[in-house]
């Protein structure tokens, strides 16, 4: 059913204003991993207590457990680090592999293919 204009424009302000209560509204990937059906990828980070977690200058958003935040200055390398880490430990957690919904372009030197079989980044890779 067709609403007024007046109603339309009400109902964006609410997802507006909604959106900016439960998003981060600074500098972000936005969404990073896709919901593993049927979880949510922010809710199984948060229930890992990731919310915040920090790493140079990228940090898991405490408002939305899957943004992960540019702080000023992040490489991509950082802000792979702190996904690894999400991924890593919601899957020793649950058993369940998150899937980037991000892509990635250029080359990553510590990183490796995002898959759902496989972690962000190799193994042997260490906090710098």
């Amino acid at each position: 059913q067709l609403k007024s204009p007046d109603e339309l424009l009400q109902k964006v302000q609410e997802y507006r204003l909604k959106r900016k209560l439960t998003q981060p509204t600074v500098n972000s990937l936005g969404s990073f991993f896709k919901n593993p059906y049927p979880s949510f990828a922010a809710q199984l980070i948060e229930k890992c207590n990731l919310k915040g977690l920090q790493y140079k200058g990228a940090h898991i958003s405490p408002l939305h457990a899957n943004f992960i935040v540019n702080n000023g200055g992040a490489s991509a390398h950082d802000i792979l680090y702190i996904a690894s880490v999400a991924q890593k430990t919601v899957f020793e957690q649950y058993g369940i592999m998150l899937s980037p919904e991000v892509k990635l372009a250029g080359s990553f030197t510590h990183a490796t293919t995002l898959s759902t079989e496989q972690s962000i980044f190799s193994p042997n890779v260490s906090q710098e």
